[in-house]
């Protein structure tokens, strides 16, 4: 198994049908140190569809875009 490289790793927060809102940390770490490397908090609304599931797997899906979107270059910068 290798040792070595950088993990990632989404902590879910809290998930509030209340509230309307999914809360996630995208966790990155060095495998081998274990040491933490970047921590960032992304919330979302959930899914529009109907159903336990779905709705927060949207919610999820919703997560990983605003992720991409806003956060990709100053992980590769």
């Amino acid at each position: 198994m290798n040792e070595t490289g950088i993990g990632a790793v989404i902590i879910i927060d809290e998930m509030k049908k209340s509230d309307q809102s999914v809360n996630g940390y995208f966790t990155f770490f060095d495998i081998a140190t274990k040491k933490v490397l970047y921590v960032c908090l992304v919330k979302v609304k959930p899914g529009d569809k109907y159903g336990l599931v779905r709705y927060y797997r949207n919610g999820l899906k919703n997560m990983l875009t605003v992720f991409k979107k806003y956060y990709k270059k100053t992980i590769t910068a």
